[in-house]
């Protein structure tokens, strides 16, 4: 039996298989909604002070109010020439590795060490400096790995994070990549804060700006400028720029090189435009290259898991179809509910023939079909807690 579009899919939350009611659920313009406890159990340690998990609205409001701006378009148009400079090392180091190993390139973990550096960079005014390492290793990848893993034992069995704090007093004994997330979490990423707020303090004029430098002189409260909450919410904002976008140039990647007249069109669109000597403003106006990164989007999703809002402020009216009669329900407020991007990228009304990658589908289109699909395109959430990196 096909279930209908409202499912409840536990004692208290409810899933959506309706991107109508997507703005509902991720909605902005002041409307508020907090963010699941349960959605977030599995945080343990500094990032549980960080923006990602603030579940009250309000709060969040004020701690992503210090951060808007260093992600808006105007700002990240400004970090052109050190990605490219990043790109540039990126293509040269595997091109070198290449001749010398003759292996099959890793390509994840090549665009790992990239996104790692270009995200660091931004945070904390120099980059990790895992392109500019003789191999791949170490890098990034292999300690988030293991904070994933605990993703679900933490999520059903909070009271074990409390082993999170006792943890780096026996990391020498633990797995290599558990033991290089200890060192990260509760080491490395805690000293970075230290020296961007010695710096902050000192009056020392950085080469390039960092988001912390900003943050320590931003009028946010002491209280959310303690090395902590700054440690948890550079591991955040490392973890969440890294392997998403890590992930989805792998998959564009992927879908290019088993797909010859896909790689070929683009080749051609890039050399008749002489792209390599263009600006990214340019680059936008590329039709084929948009439809290729819009179609990878859609494929690599973002977030896969579910992710829950609550209206604890407002009863919301969802009205739908099912099976050919009209539904409508009460929604009350206090319940969490939320959609999953992969059965949003997949559905086959809005993306027909949903599993292949077809760039194709995003170009020569009525205008009513493309604003449909971008409604659907939920890669980087909506509303008010929107990906920050969306730009």
């Amino acid at each position: 039996m096909k279930p209908g579009p409202v499912v409840r899919i536990n004692p208290e939350e409810l899933h959506f298989d309706d991107i109508a009611f997507v703005d509902e659920i991720y909605a902005g313009g002041g409307r508020k909604r907090d963010k699941q406890q349960h959605f977030l159990n599995f945080v343990a340690g500094p990032i549980v002070s960080s923006m990602f998990a603030t579940l009250d609205h309000d709060h969040h409001r004020i701690r992503r109010s210090a951060m808007n701006k260093f992600f808006s378009r105007a700002q990240i148009l400004k970090l052109e020439s050190n990605i490219r400079e990043l790109v540039d090392q990126l293509c040269d180091k595997m091109i070198r590795l290449g001749k010398q190993n003759g292996d099959p390139l890793d390509v994840t973990t090549s665009y790992s060490c990239f996104t790692s550096d270009v995200i660091s960079g931004y945070c904390f005014g120099e980059p990790f400096g895992f392109i500019s390492q003789e191999t791949w290793y170490p890098n990034f990848r292999e300690p988030l790995g293991a904070i994933l893993g605990t993703t679900y034992v933490f999520r059903f069995f909070p009271p074990l994070k409390i082993l999170t704090n006792i943890a780096p007093l026996f990391a020498k004994y633990m797995r290599e990549d558990i033991a290089k997330m200890l060192a990260e979490s509760n080491e490395r990423m805690p000293a970075r804060v230290r020296k961007a707020k010695q710096e902050h303090e000192s009056g020392k004029l950085q080469d390039r700006a960092s988001i912390f430098a900003a943050i320590l002189g931003s009028s946010l409260p002491d209280e959310e400028k303690t090395d902590y909450r700054l440690g948890g919410e550079g591991f955040s904002m490392i973890s969440a720029g890294t392997e998403t976008t890590a992930w989805t140039l792998t998959v564009i990647t992927f879908y290019l090189l088993n797909q010859p007249e896909t790689l070929e069109r683009l080749t051609k669109e890039l050399q008749d435009a002489d792209a390599i000597n263009l600006t990214w403003v340019a680059l936008e106006n590329l039709p084929y290259l948009s439809a290729v990164i819009t179609e990878g989007l859609r494929l690599s999703y973002g977030v896969t898991a579910r992710i829950p809002r609550i209206a604890s402020k407002e009863n919301l009216i969802y009205q739908g179809q099912f099976n050919g009669h009209e539904v409508k329900y009460v929604i009350p407020s206090g319940t969490p509910m939320g959609m999953s991007n992969a059965i949003n990228h997949h559905n086959e009304e809005v993306y027909p023939d949903s599993n292949v990658f077809r760039p194709e589908r995003w170009l020569d289109i009525e205008e009513a079909q493309r604003r449909r699909m971008e409604i659907s395109l939920t890669s980087f959430s909506k509303g008010s807690r929107v990906c920050l990196g969306m730009k």
